[in-house]
């Protein structure tokens, strides 16, 4: 969790920012997640890297908001999913916000 852009340091190879101590927080008290995809649809389901870390996440923190970040190409009519998968509840692209239909 990060405090303010004051609690960052420059670490490894390419000095990117991070916490200089981690925070330690509960799931509950998550209100909202940012979620990568490679290739979101209108209904907020998505295709990630396949190894199934968000969805497991996500699963844990059934009241937060979630908020899947792409560019606008990324969006597609449907894309396939399993009985895990967690959408999202919004996509926010570069050119629109989607709130997402279950």
């Amino acid at each position: 969790m990060i405090i303010d852009f004051d609690s960052l340091i420059p670490s490894g190879r390419f000095g990117i920012l991070e916490p200089i101590e981690l925070a330690k927080i509960t799931y509950k008290s998550i209100d909202m997640v940012l979620v990568p995809g490679v290739i979101f649809d209108k209904n907020g389901y998505r295709l990630g890297y396949g190894l199934g870390y968000y969805d497991r996440f996500l699963n844990k923190l059934p009241k937060a908001v979630k908020v899947g970040l792409c560019f606008d190409f990324q969006v597609m009519d449907k894309v396939p999913r399993e009985e895990h998968d967690i959408p999202v509840d919004y996509i926010v692209t570069d050119k629109e916000i989607i709130e997402c239909r279950r």
